[in-house]
């Protein structure tokens, strides 16, 4: 019988009574060191210091997804149905179990978290071993949020060990962030020039011209205008958040008085700022409806605006039954047009994005013009105005 190390421990009792079942388990998995590695994090305050205190905080959590060695119907297996076809034979599936990594288990250094996956692990008698993914449990960023969880296959990592895939961390807003995943055997620590593995066409991750992984500039102003526009719809989250100002109010505009909310957040050398307006109107029909617009500047220089229109549901003039809804979008970063899109209803939609422009086996469209945005741009300052606020600068 081959015997394996077992990283969780077993009592000479519990292997003995493993023997006596017969169980005799597979080759040994070879347990592996896995470097979790943030590669780009930015917006705001979310500078060194911080990602540093994020990744060194107790409440990081690795967990290991581990399958049984056998199933048993009850014990570690459960009755259910297998097969993709039409026919399905009725078979043991294997029940799950986690281990999870903690506290010193977990090394830490100011932008990555280096752990040791078991290659075998022990619930009572019963072995163990890695099946399914490894997560990273970072602490919520902000009050009453939830933990942020970024997964990788373990089977995908071992297979080619040489190649760091990327990942996206889905951070919660206004935060964006890179991060890597890498298989380090033992006693090969040295650091090598990474081959990174990244999605073909990926919308938020592209590569610059070292060769080295960046968040598409569209991906940070769109987190900075989510954000702002959360908080100048949730005053409690706004007033647990230090360099917050809300503002609102009501204003007299072209077509009658409008509503207004402003937010200003103070933190470093760029403040942001959102201005929302909602108009009782549509823009582009004399149809009864709102028209709501919002605007985004980063540090005096706009950086996103939204014109939305909301017909109202059920109009008392016949021609307005076919209107329907229709929103704007456009993004810019350090003053260059990086994505502008339009819906109609709730399936036309079309968009222009400076990055798949710039890459033409992304877009069958590679070439087009941008489009124009000075009309929205005048819309911007012209809101400013309306409401009594300092004139921002237009992209530059």
């Amino acid at each position: 019988m081959l015997m394996c190390h077992s990283d969780g421990g077993m009592s000479r009792a519990g292997l003995a009574l493993f023997m006596l079942l017969g169980l005799a388990a597979p080759a040994c998995v070879h347990a592996t060191d896995i470097v979790f590695r943030v590669e780009q994090a930015t917006n705001l305050d979310m500078d060194a210091d911080r990602l540093a205190a994020m990744l060194a905080s107790d409440a990081v959590e690795v967990r290991v997804t581990m399958a049984p060695v056998i199933a048993l119907p009850g014990w570690t297996g459960r009755i259910g149905l297998c097969g993709v076809s039409s026919i399905r034979d009725v078979c043991i599936k294997k029940r799950w179990r986690s281990v999870y990594l903690r506290g010193s288990k977990v090394r830490r250094t100011d932008n990555a978290l280096r752990f040791h996956v078991p290659g075998w692990h022990w619930f009572g008698v019963m072995p163990y071993r890695p099946a399914g993914p490894v997560r990273v449990s970072l602490p919520p960023f902000w009050p009453g949020d939830l933990p942020v969880n970024i997964d990788a296959s373990l089977f995908e990592l071992e297979k080619d060990a040489a190649v760091q895939p990327l990942v996206d961390m889905h951070l919660p807003v206004p935060y964006v962030g890179i991060a890597s995943w890498r298989v380090v055997r033992r006693g090969k620590d040295a650091e090598v020039a990474p081959v990174w593995r990244l999605t073909q066409c990926d919308p938020g991750i592209g590569l610059d011209d070292a060769v080295m992984p960046q968040l598409r500039s569209y991906r940070r102003a769109s987190a900075l205008a989510d954000w702002a526009r959360a908080l100048a719809d949730n005053a409690w989250w706004a007033t647990q958040i230090g360099g917050v100002q809300l503002g609102q109010g009501v204003a007299a505009g072209a077509a009658g008085l409008v509503e207004w909310r402003d937010v200003t957040v103070t933190r470093g050398d760029r403040p942001l700022r959102y201005l929302s307006v909602l108009e009782p109107r549509l823009v582009s029909s004399a149809c009864p409806g709102r028209t709501r617009h919002e605007y985004t500047w980063l540090g005096g220089t706009l950086t996103a605006a939204t014109m939305q229109e909301i017909p109202d549901a059920f109009p008392d003039d016949a021609m307005c039954e076919s209107v329907q809804a229709t929103s704007r979008q456009v993004l810019w970063w350090d003053g260059a047009l990086e994505r502008h899109s339009r819906h109609t209803g709730p399936a036309e939609f079309e968009a222009w994005e400076r990055w798949r422009n710039e890459e033409p086996a992304c877009n069958d469209r590679a070439g087009s013009a941008a489009p124009a945005t000075q009309d929205i741009e005048r819309d911007a300052v012209y809101w400013q105005g309306v409401v009594g606020r300092p004139e921002p600068q237009g992209p530059r």
